[in-house]
């Protein structure tokens, strides 16, 4: 990640005034600022929601968060570019003091404008999450069972792993325990893996 932070910066300078490379260099600093939370002393996945804001890296993300709004602001307001737009989401999430108290509708409407520069099945995946968050579990279902039907999305384990969260949230924990033993079929990554298989052991559970 230093090694990309190092070439976008070089082509920060070369065109200070292009919003997409701001937002591509915002992109990587936020993700880099938000990295120590990932992963607990096992190497286990943490989530979004359970991670320890206070072990991020305050720096970085304070950089990738005026990038990511200087990016925004040389953007054509009428249609910010996807590079703009992702940086834009990464930056909410960073400035949240929690999961919780995380801007969602502002995401849901920045996923809306991603959306219609960039149309992309797992950029919708991502709004049904937020989603869930204004609306309801329920409402964000009904989202992404609609887009399980995509042929792109057949072998992608985020979406029974989207599924199942939102079964857990609506306390239908078998049927929420059987989708996250499918995600975890389907992911190659070894923590996810295990993060889900350990999601599914509670489910069943209850």
């Amino acid at each position: 990640m230093a090694r990309a932070r190092e070439l976008g910066s070089v082509l920060a300078e070369l065109m200070p005034d292009e919003a997409e490379v701001l937002g591509l260099l915002a992109t990587i600093r936020l993700a880099e600022g938000r990295r120590a939370g990932r992963l607990d002393d096992a190497g286990g996945l943490i989530p979004l929601d359970r991670q320890d804001r206070t072990a991020w890296d305050a720096v970085a993300l304070a950089d990738g968060c005026e990038l990511a709004a200087r990016a925004m602001r040389r953007s054509p307001p009428d249609r910010p570019g996807p590079y703009a737009l992702h940086a834009a989401v990464a930056a909410v999430h960073s400035e949240s003091p929690s999961y919780d108290q995380t801007d969602w509708p502002q995401v849901v409407a920045l996923y809306d404008l991603l959306l219609a520069v960039q149309p992309s099945p797992v950029t919708a995946l991502a709004r049904a999450t937020a989603r869930s968050m204004v609306d309801g579990p329920a409402a964000a279902l009904a989202d992404v069972d609609e887009l399980a039907a995509d042929r792109r999305l057949a072998r992608y384990p985020g979406v029974p792993a989207t599924r199942a969260d939102l079964l857990r949230r609506m306390e239908r924990y078998h049927d929420a325990a059987v989708e996250y033993e499918s995600a975890a079929g389907l992911t190659g990554d070894a923590a996810e893996r295990a993060f889900l298989l350990d999601r599914a052991e509670q489910c069943r559970r209850g």
